[in-house]
């Protein structure tokens, strides 16, 4: 992503706080030489420094980095266009303005995908004044009756760690 110098983060604490702030990232990879593109919530890891998501065990996408690991996540902020009426000079143009973090590095695949759906509801509904709670929550191991088996999200949880 080309990034006007006066516009960077000076702080890579902003960085990560748009990451925490806009988890739903579109993870990219090239398959065959074609890109590929899947939409994912992903979060921090407890280090703060690798990432994990999850995808759902039907979408092809994540077997593709056992052979292609290497993975560019997008994560997008707020953005809107911006008028040249705006500017209150003259001549002007039209704009956008965002924020974005891009994020490069190599997958890997974790065996514990139900870890990784778990963590990823945790951090998303610990942003939410009030937490979704209780045994409606089938994908928890805390909310399964003793003895039950849950329905397994699959081998699609990756972490990314930034190379």
């Amino acid at each position: 992503m080309h990034v006007f110098p006066r516009y960077a983060a000076k702080d890579p604490s902003q960085a990560a706080a748009l990451i925490r702030e806009n988890p739903f990232a579109l993870v990219v990879s090239a398959v065959d030489g074609v890109p590929v593109a899947t939409h994912v919530p992903v979060i921090p890891d407890e280090d703060r420094v690798t990432l994990v998501g999850h995808m759902a065990r039907a979408n092809p996408h994540w077997r593709s980095f056992e052979s292609s690991p290497d993975v560019l996540v997008v994560f997008s902020g707020p953005h809107g266009y911006v008028s040249p009426t705006v500017y209150g000079t003259d001549p002007a143009v039209p704009t956008w303005d965002y924020a974005a973090v891009h994020v490069t590095g190599r997958v890997e695949l974790l065996d514990d995908a139900l870890d990784v759906v778990e963590r990823t509801v945790a951090a998303l509904e610990s942003a939410r004044s009030t937490w979704w709670s209780g045994p409606s929550r089938p994908w928890s191991r805390r909310a399964r009756p003793r003895g039950s088996r849950p329905r397994r999200p699959g081998r699609g949880s990756p972490r990314c760690c930034p190379g």
